[in-house]
């Protein structure tokens, strides 16, 4: 884990010592193999597209306010779950134009240090993808797929709310279930990320913050959420805190 780590901080710092200019990332990532579990370990949450596990465990959840109104709303609700071996997550959301997700992970438990977004703690590590197919211009959403996502981790200054994102060249370390409607306007989908396929340990408690995108990179679903009423009040919109188990060595 410790080898795996080191060399993928120093690719990352050799490619932004190179002085590479920041893109948006691009949400369809390699194909990179996938860690497989001992065989003796059943997570309690099976990705299968059957939501009926997650009732079965104590899920970490964040949903949108209902006092006051959010600065978006496509995003409805957020459920995360860690075991030994993963962090598994569960969205509720409005489908429409919906091309990517970007989960970000407060990975050390450090308010303080990491990029900062939208919520009032920084970030070290995101992973970015899309569960959705799309024509060749990105404009017309077509069938649902895996989410397969590109690694990232934060390149900037401390605090910077600038996009100072280096891509690890990971992919393979999560997966998901196909997206499907449970109801007339409301998706879901649930996805699995490998712990070990992270490129650093995680703090024994983490924050995650969820923002789903458009086709044209516009932010349009964000969880947690602080309604906006509250935040020119001087209100705090932290990420989502997930107890994390002791990995299996």
């Amino acid at each position: 884990m410790i080898k795996k780590f080191i060399a993928l901080a120093a690719v990352a710092a050799m490619l932004f010592a190179c002085g590479e200019e920041p893109v948006k990332p691009d949400p369809n990532p390699g194909d990179d193999p996938i860690v497989e579990p001992e065989p003796d370990f059943e997570s309690a949450i099976i990705i299968d597209g059957d939501y009926a596990d997650w009732a079965a465990v104590e899920a970490a959840t964040a949903t949108l306010p209902t006092e006051g109104t959010p600065k978006y709303t496509q995003l409805k609700t957020l459920k995360a779950y860690a075991d030994e071996y993963f962090i598994c997550l569960y969205l509720e959301y409005d489908p429409t134009d919906i091309r990517t997700i970007d989960l970000f992970i407060n990975d050390d438990n450090d308010a303080l240090t990491g990029h900062i977004n939208a919520w009032d703690e920084g970030v070290g590590l995101m992973l970015q993808g899309s569960f959705y197919e799309f024509d060749a211009e990105y404009t017309t959403q077509l069938g649902g797929k895996s989410w397969d996502p590109s690694m990232y981790m934060f390149g900037g200054e401390d605090l910077s709310t600038a996009w100072e994102w280096v891509n690890l060249g990971v992919g393979g370390g999560a997966s998901s279930s196909i997206a499907n409607m449970i109801d007339d306007t409301t998706a879901a989908v649930e996805i699995q990320i490998i712990r070990e396929m992270l490129p650093m340990p995680l703090a024994d408690t983490i924050g995650l913050g969820v923002i789903l995108e458009t086709a044209g990179w516009v932010s349009v679903g964000a969880l947690p959420a602080v309604a906006e009423e509250l935040k020119l009040e001087g209100a705090a919109n932290p990420l989502l805190p997930l107890n994390i188990p002791a990995a299996v060595e």
